[in-house]
């Protein structure tokens, strides 16, 4: 291969309601092999998993980086689709290990390659921003779960009136139309919060599209139902499909993606996303019968203002959580032997090439 592959960033992982929830177990699951990298902040993880994932795609090969739902400047993971094969940070705070180790899966621990004194020596600092770290990623959560019940408040100006007929319809007219390979399903995060403010990738990952449809209207006027009804239904026919989750609320959907028809649906309210002249756009409030009344709107409005001020919030929480985080990094980074993550890194290309 000489052509240098294709790079696409995905949040496999998000800050949400529920606190932080990951699809990289799944993930990884399905790949024929994964080097998992355990060690601390500083360690050299995210830059080990750049530099594999630039290293592949000058040889040809397309990357798939997940980006870290804190920090947008890191990474969770890569994995190399046409060589079944990641590499990705095994110290996450959900479970990332080998389905079968040693066989499918490989652990590097790279805090085998700092230099213990100087860690015991700053041992005080070290627990003292892990539990600030931790207490602040804590108060981010409980601000995006009262942000969360702002937004079904919210929704419940609208969901009570929603024509599910209307609705049904819309799906059928969409399967119709989109609906005229092999099965199956990928989940990804298409938002999050991160100490950076809202992060997403929706449109870069829909831009290669030929066709998209920007579903608009209030929330709960079924824009998530719609893509969910449309997803399913793909599936069903045997197209491989993208589900893209909401960062506040997994269970609601931002986007979703029919890779092998390349058309993607999208909740366009509260996503920059940039219209373009094949884009179809649709208002999903015309499924409403009933809008809700001027004697609303100043608790609509009220409860707007809500959920931006808790979002904020979360948001500067996050901020003040990756605050401790960069300072443990470099507590961390200043003991470690970078010469040697250098040597594994070389050697697992080498593995992975060899195979």
């Amino acid at each position: 291969m000489n052509k240098r592959g294709k790079i696409r960033y995905v949040l496999a992982s998000g800050n949400t309601s529920a606190g932080y929830q990951s699809f990289l177990p799944a993930i990884i699951d399905s790949l024929a092999r994964v080097y998992i990298l355990k060690g601390a902040p500083g360690s050299g993880r995210s830059t080990f998993i750049r530099q594999a994932g630039l290293a592949l795609c000058e040889r040809g090969f397309d990357v798939e980086f997940y980006v870290c739902p804190l920090n947008a400047s890191s990474l969770e993971g890569v994995v190399f689709p046409q060589l079944a094969t990641g590499i990705v940070n095994g110290s996450l705070p959900c479970p990332v290990e080998p389905r079968y180790p040693g066989v499918t899966g490989d652990i590097i621990n790279l805090g085998e390659h700092w230099d213990r004194e100087k860690i015991v020596t700053n041992q005080e600092e070290i627990q003292q921003l892990v539990n600030e770290m931790e207490k602040e990623t804590g108060r981010a959560y409980s601000l995006l779960r009262e942000a969360e019940l702002a937004k079904e408040k919210l929704k419940g100006n609208w969901l009570p009136d929603l024509d599910l007929e209307r609705l049904d319809a819309l799906v059928q007219k969409l399967a119709k139309e989109i609906l005229d390979g092999q099965p199956g399903e990928r989940h990804f995060f298409g938002s999050t919060g991160s100490s950076q403010g809202l992060v997403s990738f929706i449109d870069e990952l829909s831009e290669h599209c030929r066709k998209r449809y920007i579903l608009k209207g209030p929330p709960g006027s079924g824009k998530s139902t719609v893509l969910a009804a449309i997803g399913t239904r793909a599936a069903q026919r045997g197209y491989l499909v993208e589900y893209y989750h909401n960062g506040l609320n997994p269970d609601s959907l931002d986007m979703v993606i029919i890779t092998n028809l390349q058309v993607a649906l999208i909740d366009g309210e509260g996503i920059n996303v940039s219209a373009g002249p094949y884009d179809t756009i649709i208002d999903t409030g015309e499924c409403v019968d009933l809008k809700p009344g001027d004697d609303n709107a100043p608790e609509i409005n009220d409860t707007r203002r809500t959920l931006e001020s808790l979002l904020l919030d979360a948001v500067e929480t996050l901020r003040d959580a990756e605050s401790h985080r960069k300072r443990l990094q470099k507590l961390y980074t200043r003991a470690m032997d970078f010469s040697e993550v250098d040597r594994i890194r070389a050697r697992v290309l080498e593995e992975i090439l060899r195979k």
